[in-house]
């Protein structure tokens, strides 16, 4: 009896504890779907992600508490991921990400971010808990369930019908909300064309008086190792007075460095494929319009030229090699797309020994390993080989020990703690990338040796930058080495617009550049190596309307 009762109030407590979760699940899906929306359209969108899924069970079972307790649990958890998203890599959620998820390799990089986990579990916790828990109630009768169905008809009408009503913006969900915002991300899944401006003839009249580049005696075809470090920095861009950041060396220049400075990229803490893409097409995801955030599921396979197609010509073999699964992204169909031979991994070398890439992440040392090895195998070509590390990317460890003077610096403990690992995480990458570059330089082949950062990494919480860079979150660094005679450059004062950096390796290469990367080295000279932040729009415009009209670099119909 005495049993009985105490289960009888434990399940009451339980009901009442899950029903006050679900009244403020409630309260915040209707501030989310109602605030500040600007027409009908959207106020439709916004209140169908969390009336739908309260319907179309209602519609099936007739019990209204249990449906309304679920639905408000799907419709928050959604927007909560969107939060997630936006938290770690500052991008909102789109209809993209939906494929993404379709492929398995995708989840090894959510497994590195715990909070996403434990916000899984708990997520699935709440919606078993929001159906079992809250009482059943009456049965709604048949004419309630099917009123509920055309409604639900109605609302799922609207949305298919007002899909289109506005073009997405990364942005839009601060006007729009965020469920309306992802369906007008749907845009975002077919190929979208380069909107050109105006006629080629401005940029074509300028370039035409700037001087050609002086001839290099450079071998006919050397080797070119290009190496994307992730979420790499020169640390000297934070104002951080107070701690004792160290001098990374990999950024001073040296007897074989040809080109170093800041570079401009396109991206903050992710999207890693987005300078990849700048890299190797010499373009902009920009270009693309809302597509552009998914450049390699739909704007690769569209592309007329690229890095790899451009050295084949030459008699190259194109080969990458990243620490990650091939498919994550659509890496691997994306590089066959721009021309690479072999796409790569640990997995093919027998020394890994198969180890899952998702529980065991590979140091740039031990990737090192393997590019020589690559190396070593194909002497009979010259060969551009790619390079993709993940050994500085977060999350990092919020009890790391805090080092390198960060305590005085002024920031939180836990903050302190992550910038801490990371700056660990640079030294040892700073290391690892000398060992490979100064062993690299000293063989008997003619090599170009490039490595930058594709982004900076998001370490939780704001820093402080010194003064003088413009939109210094986007700035990380490159360095060109080669191991022949060269025109080496000082450091260079203003940033390198990061679509620019292929034209700056086959020029470090003493290769023809192609019409492309050649359009690229004119465009960075009158622009002073900008791009993304050119102040002369009518220049830019008429660059853009030469690369895709002039060249076609990708199918405009």
């Amino acid at each position: 009896m005495q049993v009985a009762r105490l289960r009888n109030v434990a399940r009451h407590t339980v009901q009442g504890l899950v029903a006050a979760v679900v009244v403020f699940m409630a309260a915040w899906d209707a501030y989310i779907c109602l605030r500040l929306r600007p027409d009908l359209p959207s106020v439709v969108i916004n209140l169908s992600f969390w009336l739908l899924p309260i319907l179309i069970p209602f519609v099936a079972t007739g019990r209204w508490w249990r449906s309304f307790a679920l639905g408000t649990v799907v419709a928050f958890s959604l927007q909560r991921l969107h939060w997630l998203k936006w938290h770690y890599m500052e991008q909102t959620w789109t209809a993209a990400d939906l494929r993404f998820l379709t492929a398995a390799a995708n989840w090894s990089l959510i497994w590195q971010y715990p909070e996403t986990l434990v916000y899984l579990v708990t997520g699935t916790a709440m919606l078993i808990l929001s159906w079992v828990m809250i009482p059943r109630g009456i049965r709604a009768g048949a004419k309630a369930r099917a009123s509920a169905a055309v409604l639900a008809l109605a609302l799922a009408g609207g949305v298919v019908q007002w899909r289109d009503q506005h073009p997405f913006d990364p942005f839009g969900f601060n006007l729009y909300g965020h469920f309306a915002s992802l369906v007008y991300s749907l845009s975002t899944l077919d190929y979208q064309p380069p909107v050109v401006i105006g006629s080629s003839a401005l940029f074509v009249a300028r370039a035409a008086q700037l001087a050609d580049r002086p001839a290099l005696p450079a071998p006919a075809t050397p080797d070119i190792v290009v190496w994307l470090q992730e979420s790499t920095m020169d640390l000297r861009v934070l104002d951080l007075p107070s701690a004792q950041l160290p001098a990374l060396a990999m950024y001073e220049p040296d007897a074989h460095t040809r080109a170093l400075g800041p570079l401009r990229v396109h991206s903050w803490g992710g999207s890693t494929w987005l300078s990849e893409f700048a890299l190797l097409t010499g373009l902009s995801h920009e270009d693309f319009g809302p597509s552009g955030n998914g450049v390699y599921y739909t704007v690769t396979p569209r592309l007329r030229s690229s890095l790899p197609h451009l050295l084949k010509r030459y008699g190259y073999r194109a080969i990458a090699l990243s620490g990650v699964p091939k498919t994550l992204y659509n890496m691997e169909a994306a590089q066959r797309d721009l021309g690479f031979d072999e796409v790569l991994n640990p997995l093919d070398f027998p020394e890994w020994g198969g180890k899952s890439l998702a529980d065991h992440l590979i140091g740039d040392d031990e990737l090192g390993g393997y590019a020589r090895q690559i190396l070593a195998r194909t002497t009979g070509q010259p060969v551009l080989l790619f390079v993709l590390s993940m050994m500085q990317h977060g999350p990092y460890d919020s009890r790391h020990a805090v080092g390198f003077g960060l305590d005085r610096a002024g920031l939180r403990r836990d903050h302190a703690a992550r910038v801490s690992d990371y700056v660990e995480r640079m030294v040892a990458t700073d290391v690892a990338a000398r060992a490979f570059s100064a062993q690299l330089l000293a063989g008997p082949r003619p090599v170009v040796h490039a490595y930058f950062g594709d982004h900076q990494p998001n370490l939780d919480g704001p820093l402080p930058y010194v003064a003088e860079p413009t939109n210094p979150r986007y700035l990380t660094e490159y360095v060109i080495k080669t191991n022949f005679a060269g025109l080496a450059s000082p450091r260079a004062a203003q940033p390198l617009d990061i679509s620019y950096l292929g034209a700056a390796i086959l020029e470090a290469a003493g290769l023809p550049l192609g019409p492309l990367f050649d359009a690229n080295r004119r465009m960075r000279q009158l622009c002073e190596g900008r791009l993304t932040d050119c102040p002369d729009r009518a220049l830019t415009n008429s660059y853009r309307a030469h690369l895709y009209h002039d060249l076609q670099a990708a199918q405009l119909r």
